[in-house]
């Protein structure tokens, strides 16, 4: 009975180490943010935190509030040594033409709205250009 009862503790603590080995392989395995996306965190959090004490009641105010928004984001990730990718610049010209004259709104404007929204996004999963860059 002893034996038995050693025998299945044994089998017990085999399978409790194989489980915990396999979960910290996992967790081990899980993608690690980049250097760009943990600063782009930072910064996208810091640019939130820059305007959180604004409400905009009129739509100009709304407008101001996205502008300081955006502006805190560029200058945080030009103080950490990333800058505007110019193969983005490039492509999003082309796309900001298309933009423009479904909306019929200029072409200045539609490249600012795609430039704010892309200039949040960190991890590029597709062949499209990152907005950001590293400063060679």
């Amino acid at each position: 009975m002893l034996k038995k009862l050693f025998i299945v503790l044994l089998l017990l603590l085999l399978l409790i180490w194989l489980y915990d080995n396999l979960s910290l392989e996992a967790n081990l395995m899980q993608r690690q943010p980049s250097k760009l996306e943990a600063v782009g965190a930072k910064c996208l959090d810091l640019s939130e935190r820059s305007v959180a004490s604004v409400t905009p009641i009129i739509e100009y105010q709304r407008l101001e509030l996205i502008s300081r928004q955006s502006y805190a984001l560029s200058r945080c990730m030009i103080d950490r040594g990333y800058i505007e990718n110019a193969a983005w610049r490039k492509g999003a010209e082309q796309h900001a033409v298309g933009i423009s004259q479904q909306q019929k709104i200029s072409i200045s404007e539609a490249l600012e709205t795609l430039r704010r929204k892309d200039m949040t996004i960190f991890n590029v999963q597709n062949q499209q250009a990152s907005y950001w860059m590293a400063k060679k």
